[in-house]
């Protein structure tokens, strides 16, 4: 629980309730809609965890994501992160190497007694991990995560298939559930309710999948998040673009993967919101493959507040935009509606 809450949010959350849900099984809609829990301070890493956490925690308090979208790769902790920390009652990082300076401020700032979760090291077992950019490789290693002595790192982007964002919903009901045991129930409802609308996700982006003619089925990706993504929808993954030290690759680099699309015909080539460059736009110059430079792994479309801005709005713009530059049917998407 919050060890200390301010009066006026004390005040603000009387104010706030309106009557508590009956005992017993709760439905959906009644988990979600009664009355504020005690006010638990939750803090995560990227938006997607932050919003699966947001779908299971739902009135019982708040969830506050230390990292901004597009950050997730050069995030530092600032001393308004420290404090906050000392205030959480849980911190929600990803693990597999990914946001460490966070964890390192959970460890050492967060209350006594809050726990760290990692989800990827709950979801995974090891040998899901992928490691490096988990595709083929040009020039050598510096197309994959390494750590300091060369071998090549666990991809984190975890969360890219759906399947895993589902065993994460789990574990986050999980520790929520240990650090709020009055809301074991509500956690319970949420995550089974959130779990089911991302098993619908999951079987849309599939049968969307599908549909991509067999010889072009290569999703060639400028920043290394798809890892998890191509083998779970059936696509083979040429390796990211992108250096390790997110430089521009070399000359080499690119003449490399020029070569591949060439000789594998590959129709669309995907650049990452994240990471702007001219780079693909070139390659796809080059080899006549059709440039998308929009896809997202950890910023949203839209506006706070909108439905398509989550996780699952995210989910459906990126599958829709492989889907149909490599020349794939979408409309198996159109069943999957957002719902923030």
């Amino acid at each position: 629980m919050r060890r200390f809450l301010a009066p006026l949010l004390v005040t603000l959350l009387l104010a706030a309730a309106c009557g508590a849900t009956p005992a017993g099984e709760q439905t959906p809609e009644a988990a979600r809609e009664q009355a504020p829990g005690p006010g638990l301070l939750v803090l995560t890493t990227v938006d997607p965890i932050t919003d699966l956490a947001r779908q299971v925690l739902g009135d019982r308090g708040e969830v506050r994501s230390l990292v901004a979208a597009g950050d997730s790769h050069t995030f530092e902790p600032t001393p308004q992160d420290a404090i906050a920390m000392s205030e959480a009652d849980l911190f929600l990082g990803n693990g597999l190497g990914l946001n460490d300076a966070a964890v390192a401020l959970a460890e050492t700032n967060l209350p006594e007694g809050a726990p760290i979760v990692t989800l990827a090291d709950l979801a995974l077992a090891a040998d899901d991990i992928i490691l490096g950019d988990g595709g083929h490789t040009h020039g050598g290693d510096t197309n994959t995560h390494t750590h300091d002595d060369g071998d090549a790192a666990p991809n984190p982007h975890v969360w890219m298939d759906v399947t895993h964002a589902m065993a994460y919903v789990g574990h986050i009901a999980d520790a929520l559930a240990d650090v709020d045991p009055e809301g074991a129930e509500t956690y319970r409802v949420n995550a089974a309710a959130y779990t089911a609308e991302l098993a619908a996700l999951d079987a849309a982006i599939l049968e969307a999948t599908a549909t991509i003619p067999q010889d072009s089925r290569v999703l060639v990706s400028y920043h290394d998040s798809w890892t998890y993504y191509a083998p779970r929808y059936g696509l083979e993954h040429i390796d990211a673009i992108q250096p390790s030290d997110y430089a521009e690759p070399s000359a080499a680099e690119v003449r490399a993967i020029v070569d591949e699309i060439n000789a594998q015909g590959v129709p669309a080539v995907f650049g990452a919101r994240e990471f702007p460059s001219d780079v693909l736009g070139t390659i796809a110059a080059e080899t006549g493959a059709t440039y998308i430079g929009d896809l997202s792994d950890d910023t949203f479309p839209g506006e706070p507040g909108d439905p398509a801005h989550s996780y699952i709005g995210m989910m459906l713009e990126n599958a829709r935009a492989i889907t149909e530059g490599l020349g794939g049917d979408a409309s198996p998407l159109d069943a999957v509606v957002p719902t923030g």
